[in-house]
């Protein structure tokens, strides 16, 4: 995602978890404070409370939540207090909410909707290329101004029966 945007010429603010420091240590120099902030979590992250979660989602999140926090392997509170802080500020910012991911050649900008448990959600699955452009699409969409929409590719089978419910 960073190389995308460094690519159409944007400057770079990267926050991470400190396990990936690395990852965005060759992009240290390249950042700008007053930036469009461009946040990306899974959809357990709510930002009005009108989200609609599974049973499955719900125990999928405290299983891996747990199971990854003991092995320190992610720590979904992290995501959590992120979000409230970025929700928070003053800056101009976007929290893409994304589903579950997959690899595979892009099949073109995801569809986006304000709540977990739209119809257009369902199929729950995005190619990870996707889930990258739409983010780098966020700083140019002031559609997408301090919102947190969820997302889902936008050839699955719940995207394309819901087509006209889609905000992108």
């Amino acid at each position: 995602m960073v190389q995308h945007a460094l690519d159409r010429g944007y400057e770079v603010v990267g926050v991470c978890r400190e396990q990936s420091v690395e990852k965005l240590d060759r992009f240290r120099n390249r950042t700008r404070p007053e930036a469009r902030l461009v946040f990306s979590c899974g959809w357990h992250i709510t930002r009005d409370g009108q989200d609609v979660y599974s049973r499955k989602l719900k125990m999928i999140v405290n299983v891996f939540g747990s199971v990854a926090k003991l092995a320190r392997f992610a720590d979904l509170d992290d995501q959590v207090e992120a979000c409230r802080r970025v929700f928070a500020s003053d800056s101009q910012w976007t929290v893409v909410r994304g589903s579950d991911l997959e690899e595979g050649e892009s099949q073109g900008l995801p569809v986006w909707s304000r709540h977990v448990g739209d119809p257009i959600l369902e199929s729950n699955i995005t190619r990870r290329v996707d889930f990258a452009l739409f983010m780098v699409a966020a700083i140019e969409n002031d559609e997408l101004i301090n919102e947190a929409p969820a997302i889902v590719g936008c050839q699955t089978p719940s995207a394309l029966a819901h087509r006209t419910l889609a905000f992108a």
